[in-house]
């Protein structure tokens, strides 16, 4: 598969390190150039230095026939308007996006896109390992 992460922070860095291994070609976009030293030596895929709501370097990173895009910058406003760039004006043919803010998940679940929310999903295992007591 054809894969881009947009990010690559602690969670970009592990997806396109753990996608590239798998023998998958990977992309990673993020605007700041030191994150790449997160990849490690070993990475075989294609970095972009560059903003992720810039469709110019969207489209540099492939957006136009990527198989999946996950989007995980530090900014939920940021990842929510990648989303829907590629979403909308590349038409992506599956869209992960993390957002932080519980409230995000709401307000863009019928986006086209698939929203995770670690805030969301931690706060549901701990109050399911308090009823496991």
């Amino acid at each position: 598969m054809k894969i881009m992460v947009l990010g690559c922070g602690l969670t970009g860095a592990l997806l396109a390190r753990d996608l590239d291994s798998q023998g998958h070609t990977v992309t990673v976009v993020d605007r700041d150039r030191a994150s790449f030293l997160r990849l490690g030596d070993g990475f075989g895929g294609q970095v972009i230095v560059g903003t992720c709501i810039d469709q110019d370097i969207l489209r540099r990173a492939g957006a136009t026939d990527a198989d999946a895009v996950l989007v995980v910058t530090g900014s939920d406003q940021t990842n929510l308007m990648a989303a829907q760039l590629v979403t909308k004006g590349f038409r992506a043919k599956k869209v992960v996006v993390r957002v932080k803010d519980p409230e995000y998940r709401w307000a863009y679940q019928d986006g086209g896109f698939e929203i995770i929310c670690p805030t969301a999903v931690t706060a549901d295992l701990c109050l399911a390992n308090l009823k496991g007591d």
